[in-house]
């Protein structure tokens, strides 16, 4: 199947490229929205889409280094819903991915699928940089350009798929050369005679996701300043220029004129900027540092210079905790919260305290106050049943994940994994087998997910419900192997 529109997305450092290129078409020229009536729907439906993205999903979420932090989830969904709903999407649900890598990357993937790298977070300067690239792949998506390259084409391409999935991987895995030259050999021989149409699809993309940006109330001009960060970088990045053939725009100062030139096109305004996304750069920086003290020695250095003076406090709080210093830690937390007790952040960070100073009381005392006050919410649910496991009670643990799976967390890979593990702490194998199952549909290890189910079926078999849905499982995990397997 044909991928070559997402190219640019699958590399690190180019992605922004890709995301940012500008577009010379003026903004009083309409914008030609596909006809989903039309043939292109012939060559790739949305359903089909939905199940290309979804197999792509599970093949990435099993193979990728992925950050599985909930508060970095939660802000990325909940900054995407934000955009998806003033884009051009019909279907605004979506599926993210976080990637735990420094490249400032992002992909978007047919089905409604978007990944994103922690880099892109640590290197973007404002919420609307950032948001500039997110607006740009929502743009791809909405414009099925999937399915339109498809028409083009004519043609299916379902190893190129593979290719670029491992060419991806490798990429995600810290290893930018090996990962250019596995793409080079899947796709290089198939770019140059698709270039001019690719490109078409960037300034389509660029166009709307600019427009995206400024009906979010964001500043559109946010493009072009992340344009012209990108370009500054990667003057010194020679991986980079060496496989300038892969790019659909040549890097060059005329383009960031360009992107700033379209921006003018609507009513000038200063980036927003956001003070939870300085914290989500804070922590990111936290988590992905090898040296605690060197984080710690950063956030002391930027103290008085930080835009977000509170976001760089909380930054080397956390730095504290990594380094096991938490008599340092602790006034710090102690008087984020006392000013700020209903930012999540902070009554996280301080159950994490608790936690580490192990007052599991008081942790659990402290989240479920907070759970009630934001029922079933992601980051907070998951603290309190990790906590539950640290207090020796499992149950309690295995009701708030179960809880959390029917209320929009059915298809998170990390709720079952850590639902099997407090299932069988309560001694429930039964309940093992089956979150274990869940957690193997969707990571696409479907041989492992259809054993898991029938070594959970008999152990059901009391309970009518339980082991019709049991039965009915097993069935539809047959068909997605069946369907793997073609």
């Amino acid at each position: 199947m044909n991928f070559q529109t997402f190219l640019c997305r699958t590399l690190p450092c180019i992605i922004l490229s890709a995301s940012l290129l500008p577009s010379n078409t003026s903004l009083s020229n309409p914008i030609k929205l596909p006809d989903l009536g039309d043939a292109t729907s012939a060559y790739s439906s949305p359903e089909k889409e939905y199940a290309l993205g979804q197999g792509f999903l599970r093949a990435f979420r099993r193979q990728a280094p992925l950050q599985d932090d909930p508060l970095i989830h939660a802000y990325l969904n909940d900054l995407i819903h934000r955009l998806a709903y003033y884009s051009l999407l019909d279907n605004k649900q979506f599926s993210l991915l976080v990637v735990d890598s420094a490249a400032f990357n992002a992909f978007a993937v047919p089905g409604n699928v978007i990944g994103v790298n922690t880099g892109l977070i640590s290197y973007a300067d404002t919420e609307d940089q950032l948001s500039s690239v997110l607006t740009h792949e929502l743009a791809h998506l909405s414009q099925r350009h999937y399915a339109r390259s498809m028409q083009q084409q004519q043609s299916s391409q379902a190893l190129t798929l593979a290719g670029l999935l491992g060419s991806l991987l490798i990429l995600a895995a810290g290893n930018p050369e090996a990962g250019m030259a596995a793409l080079t050999a899947t796709q290089a021989a198939a770019i140059s005679d698709r270039l001019k149409y690719t490109r078409l699809h960037e300034q389509e993309a660029d166009r709307i996701g600019m427009q995206n940006l400024a009906e979010s109330g964001m500043n559109p001009a946010a493009a072009a300043n992340m344009f012209q960060h990108m370009l500054i970088s990667m003057r010194y990045r020679k991986d980079v220029k060496e496989f300038d053939f892969l790019l659909t725009h040549p890097l060059t100062e005329s383009r960031v004129a360009d992107a700033f030139n379209q921006a003018r096109a609507y009513p000038a305004k200063e980036d927003q900027d956001s003070f939870a996304f300085h914290l989500i750069k804070a922590r990111i920086r936290v988590l992905n540092s090898k040296h605690p003290k060197k984080t710690i020695k950063f956030f002391q250095t930027n103290a008085d210079v930080a835009k977000f003076k509170q976001a760089n406090q909380y930054g080397l709080a956390l730095a504290y905790m990594e380094d096991e210093q938490l008599d340092k830690a602790a006034p710090i937390i102690h008087s984020l919260y006392r000013d700020s007790p209903q930012r999540k952040s902070y009554a996280l960070i301080k159950a994490q305290l608790f936690n580490a100073q192990e007052k599991y009381a008081e942790a659990i005392s402290l989240l479920e106050q907070h759970l009630s006050l934001s029922p079933h919410n992601y980051p907070f649910s998951m603290a309190l049943a990790k906590i539950y496991l640290l207090d020796y009670k499992p149950e309690k643990a295995s009701k708030i994940l179960i809880d959390l799976s029917r209320h929009g967390h059915k298809d998170n890979p990390d709720v079952w994994y850590l639902l099997a593990e407090t299932q069988g702490l309560a001694g429930n194998i039964a309940g093992v087998h089956l979150a274990r199952a869940e957690f193997f549909i969707q990571i696409g290890a479907f041989t492992q997910a259809q054993r898991h189910l029938k070594l959970a079926l008999p152990m059901v078999e009391d309970n009518l419900q339980q082991s019709a849905r049991t039965q009915i499982r097993i069935q539809q995990v047959m068909r997605m192997l069946q369907s793997q397997q073609l």
